[in-house]
């Protein structure tokens, strides 16, 4: 079975899988194991580490930021492995933002030209692979038979950990953001399957406020990106999802525009862009977060994270409503 799942995700690549069964491929795949095992080891072993966020699983700190030991392998093998093409589009954003959202419009935007579409989580993972959870170990090389055709990937690395061929090869990268409130009903709502397998909402949210929760500081993930975008707005577009929903027209343009695949007058006139704003993954249907946070925090909590937000954000020019 992992065998076909494997073919079929080298198959969308559009890659020879056979060149990876051979002695030299086995040989350099075992070579990047060896260091990437070394390396985590070393890490879970003299990093600071915290129990805080999930009592059951420690998460560990590395290069800033806080990952459970497992996010944290697959994130090294993707630093190590991950070669980027100047065409690729990498579309990143903290856990808890609702990613699908933004990776739904972004796949209707560059295949609005076929009749395919984007309705399912499933559907997603295989177009629109994760960095560090769908590609690793597979390849060295991730590379598409047409350099012309971008590719969509999406993580949730933070700017300073993102693989340097990334930063180097200049791809386009797409970042959205959310309201840290709808960031931590959510993410703590991912801690387990009901409420009886989760933490208190009080403990993950002392702990998020300390900026301990998977890939976070959530401030200094988001200014990681803010920054870079005020310096190489042509390298990174910024969005926020409540923006994003509430002028979806605008920023679908904004997007499309971004990508290099601007709308033309007659695909305005045939009323392309409301169709694809109108798109939405069943998933993303579902999504209640931004009701969640009226419900689950308290007055006291909201008015707690958003004088962190200001505080934190304080000089940048950046605004999370």
């Amino acid at each position: 079975m992992i065998g076909v799942l494997r073919r079929k995700l080298a198959q969308f690549l559009q890659m020879d899988i056979s060149s990876d069964e051979s002695p030299t491929s086995i040989h350099e795949n075992g070579q990047h194991h060896e260091k990437i095992s070394k390396k985590l080891a070393e890490i879970t072993s003299t990093a600071s580490k915290n129990s805080e966020w999930a009592s059951f699983r420690d998460l560990y700190q590395y290069q800033g930021f806080w990952y459970y030991e497992g996010f944290l392998e697959k994130i090294l093998q993707a630093q190590e492995q991950f070669k980027a093409q100047p065409s690729d589009i990498i579309l990143c954003t903290p856990p808890g933002s609702n990613a699908l959202r933004l990776q739904t419009l972004a796949f209707a935007i560059m295949n609005r030209s076929t009749t395919s579409s984007a309705e399912s989580a499933n559907y997603l993972q295989t177009e629109v692979p994760c960095l560090e959870m769908d590609l690793f170990p597979m390849k060295k090389h991730v590379v598409s038979s047409n350099p012309k055709v971008p590719l969509l990937f999406t993580t949730n690395i933070p700017y300073t950990s993102l693989p340097k061929s990334i930063i180097d090869s200049k791809c386009k990268i797409v970042y959205m953001c959310r309201n840290p409130k709808d960031v931590i009903v959510s993410q703590w709502r991912s801690l387990g399957a009901s409420d009886l397998d989760r933490i208190p909402l009080i403990k993950a949210y002392r702990s998020f406020c300390k900026g301990v929760s998977n890939y976070g500081p959530f401030w200094d993930h988001v200014l990681g990106f803010w920054e870079t975008t005020m310096k190489s707005p042509d390298r990174v577009l910024f969005l926020t999802y409540e923006k994003l929903e509430s002028e979806t027209s605008f920023n679908v343009r904004r997007l499309a525009q971004f990508l290099g695949r601007p709308f033309s007058l007659d695909e305005e006139r045939r009323g392309v862009v409301r169709k694809i704003c109108m798109k939405k993954s069943k998933e993303s249907q579902r999504n209640k977060d931004v009701e969640d946070h009226m419900d689950c925090l308290s007055k006291e909590m909201k008015d707690h994270i958003d004088e962190i937000t200001k505080n934190r954000f304080k000089g940048s020019g950046l605004i999370i409503a």
